[in-house]
């Protein structure tokens, strides 16, 4: 941020508490409208780099493409996070509903076992696992494993 932006912020956040009583209020309320007029310009300003490196001719940089940006994002929903687990090899071996809710834990995702079941099923439709019946005394269990 150049020292231009700075002054032009501090003058914004003057006039907007200029009519306070000069108290700790007027204080406060100065240094979060100034924050946020600060924040607002340094959220701006990457665009604003992006908006000039957009206009480059095709030849010059690397753009990432979309494969290379998910190797490396972190898996934000419950589907995206089993098959994590899949890429580590988790499901080499035939895994349970609860040792699957465990492992997720391990990596500091809480689920429920109930809300793991759907999403499960969901990955055995779309043949990223597979699901077997195990018959275990007087109850009936699935284990999920790779394909």
């Amino acid at each position: 941020m150049d020292t231009n932006s700075l002054i032009e912020a501090r003058k914004k956040a003057e006039a907007a508490v200029a009519e306070m009583p000069e108290d700790e209020l007027r204080v406060e309320a100065f240094k979060m409208i100034l924050n946020k007029l600060l924040s607002a310009s340094d959220s701006s300003e990457p665009a604003r780099k992006a908006r000039s490196s957009n206009r480059r001719s095709a030849g010059e940089g690397h753009k990432k493409t979309t494969d290379e940006s998910s190797e490396d994002a972190v898996p934000r929903s419950a589907p995206e996070r089993i098959l994590s687990l899949k890429a580590e090899g988790f499901f080499k071996e035939e895994r349970g509903i609860g040792e699957i809710r465990d492992e997720l834990q391990t990596h500091g995702w809480r689920y429920d076992v109930t809300a793991l079941s759907g999403t499960l099923i969901g990955l055995v439709q779309r043949r990223e696992l597979r699901r077997l019946k195990v018959d275990d005394g007087s109850k009936t269990t699935y284990k999920y494993f790779n394909p």
